[in-house]
């Protein structure tokens, strides 16, 4: 058999939860980064490609340019135009400024080193501490006065590099800001969530403790001062559910105790009077010997049937249920035959009303203990007669067995089902608790009314 590795569960929720939190937090981060970039880039980028079709329909027309262009929404470009030996011949910047020199020679020097941009393909260029998003393209015409135009026929047209560039440090700059903020918002959110976790995992670990220590005096049976309380709603239930289980167990013990004890006198009583009786007739003290054998062989058969009964509850227990398709009117007229004969009741008579067709599922032999238990019950207690109804209710079928006796005294009543039992008259005090446990066995149910000449066992089943 495979050994299971034990992992602590604290262990599992914190490693579950970085893994979350760090899975979260890159997705966020890496999104918003994505869409901001995507954002700015699309817009620098637009900036580049419009200054190229100002260029392209100056070559193809006489398209004046002005500076109300530059009142767009793109953002403002700055150019330079360079020829086939990347010498540069115009600069829409100031050429005079020291700064835009430093620049703008630092662009051209980096793009003679590097594969020239296109309208296509930008590329970024960091001079200094400033950022620029370089695009560029090459033109066929002639140059003049900072314009490129297309050469007219017999003029020799040239190749000039159309370079297209922008400062967008304070973009990046943003985007960096907006990095770190993010960052530290992340950061925060995730260092305020573990802490919350480890104090939830620290509440749970002391809850767990608690039901730790609580199973334990549950399992050495230790009296319980106090049932501990709880902070989280599934431990008090857990509580509940054990004490709930505790006093079960508790009762059961307390029954299996009052079932020995009963059996054990109920044992005895006839043993003892064997036991008597045997004495007597060895040492010629008892001389009526027919009377002492019948007593013996009563108490013999009175103990092999309380036997048979607590061997039957033993099993009963752990017995697989058969269901079996039974005809409820073939089982009630072999119980009935079955006890009568038995008990050889000549003067009570059974009349028997019975729907046919009815069919229930179930063990036959049990369900002829029950009903057979019921009809020995009624024969024992009828005067005159008895009466067994069944009929069919919806999905159930009612059996009715009603005898004309006495009636069960008012203080027996809530106990006739109890195990041990025994009312006026009463054998073992097993019968009826095993019917009633048969009975319920089967999704059925069984209830009694009494009075004075009248006793009626009802016992519903489901049936087909």
């Amino acid at each position: 058999m495979q050994k299971i590795k034990k992992r602590h569960f604290s262990n599992m929720i914190v490693l579950t939860f970085i893994g979350i939190i760090l899975s979260m937090f890159s997705l966020v981060f890496l999104s918003f980064h994505f869409v901001i970039n995507r954002h700015i880039d699309s817009l620098t980028k637009d900036s580049i490609k419009n200054e190229l079709m100002i260029m392209d329909e100056m070559m193809e027309s006489s398209y004046a340019y002005t500076d109300e262009e530059d009142s767009s929404i793109f953002i403002p470009t700055e150019y330079i135009i360079l020829n086939n030996q990347m010498n540069t011949l115009f600069l829409s910047a100031d050429p005079y400024a020291k700064k835009t020199k430093e620049t703008t020679d630092f662009i051209v020097s980096y793009i003679s080193e590097h594969t020239p941009p296109t309208e296509d393909r930008s590329m970024k260029i960091k001079v200094q501490n400033k950022i620029y998003l370089v695009g560029g393209k090459y033109y066929e015409g002639i140059y003049e006065d900072g314009v490129i135009s297309k050469a007219i026929s017999g003029e020799h047209a040239n190749r000039y590099l159309y370079i297209v560039y922008m400062d967008i440090t304070a973009m990046q700059q943003l985007i960096d800001t907006l990095n770190q903020c993010l960052m530290i918002i992340l950061i925060c959110i995730g260092g305020l969530s573990m802490i919350l976790i480890f104090k939830i995992l620290k509440q749970v670990q002391v809850s767990f403790n608690s039901l730790d220590k609580y199973l334990i005096k549950i399992g050495n049976r230790e009296e319980i001062e106090e049932i501990p309380r709880f902070s989280y709603e599934e431990f008090s239930n857990i509580v509940n559910t054990i004490d709930e289980m505790s006093k079960r167990i508790t009762q059961s013990e307390q029954l299996q105790k009052q079932f020995f004890q009963n059996a054990s006198h109920e044992l005895r009583t006839p043993l003892m009077s064997i036991q008597g009786y045997a004495e007597g007739l060895k040492y010629n003290v008892i001389k009526d010997t027919e009377a002492s054998y019948d007593i013996i062989l009563k108490e013999s058969k009175r103990m092999s049937d309380l036997v048979d009964e607590i061997l039957f509850l033993s099993k009963f227990e752990a017995q697989v249920l058969n269901r079996d398709n039974i005809e409820l009117d073939e089982l009630l007229y072999s119980c009935g035959n079955q006890v009568y004969i038995k008990d050889r009741h000549s003067h009570i008579s059974i009349l028997w009303d019975l729907q046919k067709d009815i069919t229930i599922i179930g063990d036959e032999s049990l369900l002829q203990r029950a009903f057979s238990n019921i009809l020995s019950n009624a024969l024992r207690y009828a005067k005159s007669q008895i009466c067994v109804c069944a009929a069919t209710k919806k999905e159930m079928v009612e059996v009715h067995i009603i005898d004309d006796g006495d009636g069960i005294l008012s203080k027996d009543m809530p106990h006739i089902f109890e195990r041990f039992y025994k009312g006026k008259g009463g054998d073992f005090g097993i019968g009826l608790s095993m019917t009633k446990d048969i009975i319920e066995k089967y999704n059925g149910t069984i209830t009694v009314s009494s009075q004075r000449g009248f006793t009626d066992f009802c016992v519903e089943l489901p049936h087909i």
